[in-house]
C-alpha cells in the first residue's frame, strides 16, 4: 500500500508543477514515431540522463515536436516498481534529475508535496507544543481535498487521507536522491549507476 500512496502523492505533485506547454514523456509508455525517434538520437543521446524520459522529451522539443502527454490508464496498465525499496530508488533518481528538465515546475512539485506534509509537522505542535487541535484538522482536512481527485483516480479515496504519509516517503526518497547526486555518489537504476 505505501507504493499506491507515495505515487499518487508524486503523480498529484507532478501534475501541480506542470504548465501549459510542458514536454515531459513518461517512461512506462512511450509511443512515438521510430522515424521522429531516430532523428532525436533516441535512447542514446540520453543514456548518461538519469531521468532518460524527460531528457528525451526535450530532445524532441528542441527539434520542434510537441510532446503531448495523455491519460492511459484505460489503454494500458504498467506496474512501476515491485516494492517499496524499488519505489525508493525510482523516486530518488527522478528527484536527482527532475530539476534540470522540469525547472520551475519541479520546484512547484516539490512545494506541493511538502505542503502535504503539514498535518504531520502539526501533530507534535499539537501534542507538545500547545497548538489547538481544531488546526490539525484543518490541515488534514485541506490535504485530503487536495489530494482527492487523485485518490479517487488510483482507486481508493481512503488514499487521500493517507496523502500526508505517501508525501513523506516522496520527500524522504527525493531528499536521498538530490544529496546521493550532490555528493557524486550517483543511484544505482536498471543496473547502472546515473
Amino acid at each position: 500500500m505505501t507504493d499506491k500512496i507515495s505515487l499518487m502523492t508524486a503523480f498529484a505533485g507532478l501534475f501541480a508543477g506542470m504548465h501549459s506547454g510542458y514536454s515531459m514523456l513518461n517512461g512506462q509508455y512511450i509511443l512515438i514515431k521510430a522515424s521522429i525517434f531516430r532523428a532525436c538520437g533516441g535512447f542514446e543521446a540520453v543514456k548518461n540522463e538519469a531521468v532518460e524520459d524527460l531528457a528525451l522529451a526535450e530532445k524532441l522539443r528542441q527539434h520542434g515536436y510537441t510532446v503531448p502527454i495523455f491519460l492511459g490508464q484505460k489503454t494500458a496498465k504498467v506496474r512501476m516498481y515491485e516494492d517499496a525499496r524499488h519505489l525508493w530508488r525510482g523516486l530518488a533518481r527522478i528527484a536527482s534529475g527532475a530539476l534540470k528538465w522540469s525547472g520551475v515546475g519541479g520546484w512547484l512539485t516539490a512545494l506541493f508535496i511538502a505542503g502535504a506534509l503539514l498535518p504531520l509537522v502539526a501533530i507534535p505542535l499539537v501534542l507538545f507544543a500547545g497548538m489547538p487541535v481544531i488546526w490539525l484538522a484543518i490541515a488534514w482536512a485541506v490535504v485530503v481535498t487536495a489530494f482527492l481527485p487523485w485518490a479517487r483516480r488510483s482507486g481508493n479515496v481512503l488514499y487521500a487521507f493517507l496523502a500526508p504519509f505517501g508525501a513523506l516517503f516522496v520527500q524522504l526518497a527525493a531528499l536521498a536522491g538530490l544529496t546521493r547526486s550532490t555528493i557524486g555518489s550517483g543511484i544505482i537504476w536498471k543496473g547502472r549507476k546515473v
